[in-house]
């Protein structure tokens, strides 16, 4: 922008400075017109007429730009009100969705079907739900959902044996964050909970043993790709061991032989040292 007034203003100088050295009386014929005027004058003139058809030339481009500007500005001021909207909708959906929780939360506290601390299913409600859902896939076996019932059990720790010390007295607040941190990873559809020893239990059904295996995998992936924020800005890197059991509809097996075996999956998970992250899923071992 001062490089375009620096430029008109030297273009004023010049033209003023040509007018004075150009001073001498022309005659003018335009059309049956003849006039005489200054040399300098004309040129002016000229040059006058000029800028003016210029910037009659660039007024349809001014306006069209205006044009698409304000149409630019109405279409960005829809698309915020509509954003503002959506906003809004979540928000209240967010806090419908709060409420149910605590709802729920309350109805299981009420029939201490759930853990104090992480409020997901305690051990025995959990351990009810597997014999219900087994039950379940023997009845509905035709359904593909219901083609099978996995359990899995998950030991999530600190990464670094050193900050088990470091983590004494904060305990109930670092199951929360992983139980936070599970809720947005884990499914919708699959059940939560978990055991006295404080294993987190996670029930779906229709897996494979392969499917499963992937599952676990993403679980892994999900849990231990960002550190575990602290309260007091601090963080800690997590490690997951899975154990895991899939039952189908023919297997004879209840709730508590379930998660037996799968316990028994976990310590082997757990006792694999080359692996930070080690995984071992199954399907029901015969039970003696």
């Amino acid at each position: 922008m001062l490089f375009l007034v620096i430029l008109g203003v030297v273009i004023a100088i010049v033209a003023i400075l040509f007018a004075f050295q150009n001073s001498a009386i022309v005659t003018i014929n335009f059309g049956i017109w003849q006039f005489k005027e200054s040399l300098a004058i004309i040129l002016l003139v000229t040059l006058g007429l000029g800028i003016i058809i210029s910037l009659l030339l660039s007024i349809p481009t001014i306006i069209k730009r205006g044009w698409q500007t304000s149409r630019q500005k109405k279409k960005i001021q829809a698309l915020e009100a509509e954003l503002q909207s959506r906003n809004t909708e979540i928000v209240g959906r967010e806090q419908v969705n709060r409420t149910s929780e605590q709802k729920t939360f309350e109805l299981l506290q009420a029939f201490t079907l759930s853990d104090s601390i992480t409020g997901l299913l305690n051990q025995d409600s959990a351990v009810t739900l597997t014999d219900y859902l087994l039950q379940q896939i023997i009845s509905l076996s035709s359904n593909p959902r219901y083609n099978s019932l996995s359990v899995f059990l998950l030991s999530i720790e600190p990464a670094k044996l050193n900050q088990y010390e470091e983590l004494q007295g904060q305990e109930n607040a670092i199951y929360r964050g992983i139980t936070n941190r599970l809720k947005n990873t884990i499914d919708t559809e699959y059940f939560l909970g978990i055991t006295n020893k404080r294993r987190f239990i996670c029930i779906c059904l229709g897996k494979t043993e392969p499917s499963a295996i992937e599952y676990c995998n993403f679980l892994i992936k999900k849990l231990t790709e960002t550190p575990l924020q602290k309260a007091d800005g601090s963080s800690i890197n997590l490690k997951v061991s899975i154990g895991g059991i899939i039952a189908d509809p023919s297997d004879n097996i209840d709730g508590k032989s379930i998660f037996k075996q799968a316990e028994q999956n976990l310590e082997k998970a757990r006792q694999n040292k080359q692996k930070r992250n080690s995984i071992v899923v199954t399907e029901v071992a015969a039970v003696v």
